[in-house]
């Protein structure tokens, strides 16, 4: 089960607050974003959830995630899944392609 928290809506306390209630609840996920709030991937702020959270729940980082270096910052940080529009898939899979 996940549980999305739009991050892009919540100030730092209220996100990290929103992570210790999805934790409680036994969700599998806590994903950051349904993809319909404005903003970017707000990388920094996911990296504060995974250390907030560290290991005890996996993260979906959803919302804004556009380029391959995004892709991979998410990546390399232990983001588990990754929700990504058509568009910007392709183009991270082209970018990858011509690494």
């Amino acid at each position: 089960m996940k549980v999305i928290i739009e991050i892009n809506t919540l100030t730092d306390q209220e996100m990290l607050k929103a992570c210790d209630l999805v934790m409680e609840s036994g969700a599998d996920f806590i994903k950051t974003g349904t993809g319909w709030i404005p903003g970017d991937a707000n990388i920094e702020r996911i990296r504060k959830i995974k250390e907030h959270c560290g290991d005890r729940i996996r993260i979906k980082a959803a919302g804004g995630i556009r380029t391959l270096e995004e892709f991979m910052k998410l990546a390399e940080m232990g983001v588990e899944r990754m929700g990504i529009n058509m568009q910007s898939a392709v183009e991270i899979v082209q970018a990858l392609a011509e690494r």
